[in-house]
C-alpha cells in the first residue's frame, strides 16, 4: 500500500506532467498489476512490458536505452510509481500524443508559480487578509505612541513649573540687583 507522501508525490508529478483522469487511472493499474509481490516497484523487463502495453507498440530500442539512461536503471532495478509515471511519459509515443496537454500544464503551473511570487502586497492583503500578530504589533505601536503623546503636555507643564519655582526661589533679580550694587561700590570706592 503507497503511504499519503507517496501519494502527493504521484499525484503532483502527475498534473506536471498533463496526464488527464483516464490515463492516470490507466497507467496506476497496469503499475498495480506488474507489481505481483506490492514491494511498490517494478524490475526493469517488468518497464518495459508495461510501457509496451500501454503505448499500444513496442518501445524501440532507442526509448529503452533512454529511460535506462535517465533513472539509472540496469537489469536488476526497481522503479516506483511516480518514477514510472515520468518513464511513461518520456517516451516518444506518448510524448507525440499528449505534448499539448504537457505545454498547457506547465504554463499553467509557471504561471501559477509567477503569480504567487509577483503579488503585490496590497493584492495579498486584499485577498489574504493580514496576518493577525502583524496587526496586533501595528495595534500596540500606535497605543506606545499615543502614550508618549499624551505626556507631551505633562512634560511641558512640569518644565514649566520646574522654571518657575527656579525664578521664584532663586529671586535672580534680587541677586543680579545685588551683585550690579556691590560692584558699582567697589569700582566707586576703589
Amino acid at each position: 500500500m503507497v503511504d499519503a507522501e507517496a501519494e502527493k508525490d504521484f499525484a503532483r508529478r502527475a498534473r506536471r506532467l498533463g496526464i488527464d483522469e483516464e490515463t492516470l487511472l490507466k497507467v496506476r493499474c497496469a503499475f498495480d498489476a506488474a507489481d505481483v509481490d506490492k514491494s511498490g516497484g517494478v524490475t526493469t523487463t517488468e518497464l518495459f512490458g508495461i510501457l509496451d502495453a500501454l503505448n499500444d507498440h513496442p518501445l524501440s530500442d532507442a526509448d529503452k536505452a533512454d529511460i535506462c539512461k535517465r533513472f539509472h536503471l540496469d537489469i536488476n532495478s526497481q522503479l516506483d510509481l511516480p518514477h514510472f509515471l515520468e518513464a511513461f511519459c518520456s517516451t516518444d509515443h506518448y510524448k507525440n500524443r499528449n505534448l499539448d496537454n504537457m505545454l498547457k500544464s506547465l504554463v499553467h503551473e509557471s504561471r501559477k508559480h509567477v503569480d504567487e511570487v509577483n503579488r503585490s502586497v496590497d493584492f495579498r492583503i486584499r485577498f489574504s487578509g493580514v496576518p493577525t500578530r502583524m496587526v496586533e504589533h501595528y495595534v500596540t505601536s500606535e497605543i506606545t505612541e499615543m502614550r508618549a503623546c499624551l505626556q507631551l503636555p505633562l512634560v511641558a507643564l512640569l518644565f514649566f513649573s520646574f522654571t518657575l519655582s527656579v525664578q521664584f526661589h532663586e529671586r535672580i533679580d534680587v541677586m543680579h540687583g545685588m551683585h550690579a550694587a556691590m560692584r558699582f561700590d567697589l569700582e566707586e570706592n576703589a
